[in-house]
């Protein structure tokens, strides 16, 4: 059986470049849309509604959507951040960090095109970086799927 790590990460394609035709070793992300969900806070015991977004993701043939929170976002930028005192960051924004919570309609579609700017920013840059591999295969729920074997290495 293979071992996670011999399995190579696929390469990002920007949702408009990809095709199924290309297999495993190519996919892409897109945020694609988002819902307002009630979730108790736990600092004062009541409800409030929460945003949280859709990644429609695609990998070959395979399909699959993810949610995640912006805080979601926030974590996986402050693990990207560790990893890369190897090498010089490229320029991505998250959008920032609000004081209050705020799910009106025009507040979170701007957020949301903020946050599929940086995924797309972010995962064009794993192209070239492969230290990124571990904290986006988890945040993108990677499908642990069999991608082109390097039959080719002597």
């Amino acid at each position: 059986s293979k071992s996670r790590q011999a399995m190579a990460f696929p390469f990002y394609f920007t949702p408009s470049q990809f095709s199924r035709r290309y297999g495993n070793d190519k996919y892409t992300a897109a945020v694609e849309g988002y819902r307002i969900l009630p979730e108790m806070d736990e600092c004062c015991w009541r409800t409030c509604d929460v945003a949280v977004y859709s990644i429609r993701c695609r990998r070959g043939a395979s399909e699959w959507e993810i949610q995640r929170r912006f805080r979601q976002f926030v974590s996986l930028e402050q693990e990207i951040r560790a990893l890369q005192t190897e090498h010089p960051r490229t320029p991505r924004c998250l959008p920032p960090k609000t004081l209050a919570r705020d799910t009106t309609p025009g507040f979170v579609e701007a957020r949301k095109a903020a946050l599929a700017t940086y995924l797309d920013a972010l995962l064009t840059e794993a192209n070239q970086f492969p230290s990124l591999t571990p904290p986006l295969s988890e945040f993108l729920e990677m499908p642990d799927v069999t991608t082109r074997a390097s039959t080719n290495a002597s």
